[in-house]
């Protein structure tokens, strides 16, 4: 039960990561990586910021859960 509970604060963690930075610096992508796939027309950073908010919601859900299982939040 308690690697649920890390493995959702981790996600958590990098999922909000991922789409703070997007949100930030959007050319984060192309610095980190050395490539440009959307030829600088920010549909890969749309995608990116929606893609990881979503996932990060998802993720908090989760990890709600997992807190809840652990009895560390109320009912």
């Amino acid at each position: 039960m308690l690697w649920r509970l890390r493995a959702a604060r981790v996600s958590t963690a990098a999922l909000v990561t991922v789409l703070v930075a997007t949100v930030i610096t959007p050319e984060w992508i192309e610095l980190v990586f050395r490539v440009d796939p959307d030829a600088g027309d920010g549909s890969l950073e749309r995608v990116v910021t929606l893609v990881s908010a979503l996932l990060a919601l998802g993720s908090l859900a989760w990890l709600r859960v997992e807190l809840r299982r652990a009895r560390v939040l109320p009912d």
